[in-house]
């Protein structure tokens, strides 16, 4: 400190480097925070030339074979019931399940997502949806139409 009480020029220095630094440090450890607190996994669905392809980050995957397709149907209100195996996440349902309507099925599913469209297939049965309700209805509509023309 110089006689009037302030402090020199590399001492200021000093405190404004620790200060840079722990203000990073501080961005470091709130991106890493958000990082393992957000969930991120998701789910992916691609039309390929003879198959729809259901696809779980976890490293899930499954094909609908669209020369395979028996029936097409949209509900409301599915009862998955009980988890075989796969994965289920807070925001996911992903793999082999099993209900009193299907006996044992392939799910690939948003958990808040309240209608399904199930799949009858020579292979057996597949049950998805999409993000929402309405995105959901509408791959159904499409789908079906897609199916219909073929």
């Amino acid at each position: 400190m110089d006689e009037y009480g302030r402090e020199s020029d590399s001492r200021i220095k000093k405190r404004n480097k620790r200060i840079k630094i722990a203000g990073w440090l501080l961005v470091l450890v709130i991106v890493t925070l958000y990082w393992l607190i957000n969930d991120n996994e998701k789910i992916s669905m691609t039309i390929a030339d003879d198959a729809l392809i259901c696809s779980f980050t976890s490293g899930g995957i499954f094909e609908i074979r669209l020369d395979g397709i028996v029936s097409l149907t949209e509900v409301q209100e599915y009862d998955v019931g009980q988890f075989v195996s796969g994965s289920e996440t807070k925001r996911f349902r992903f793999g082999v399940w099993e209900n009193d309507l299907l006996g044992s099925y392939r799910l690939c599913s948003f958990r808040n997502v309240e209608r399904y469209i199930i799949f009858d297939t020579k292979e057996g049965h597949f049950v998805i949806n999409f993000e929402s309700n309405d995105a959901t209805s509408s791959f159904y509509k499409a789908f079906n139409e897609l199916l219909v023309e073929n």
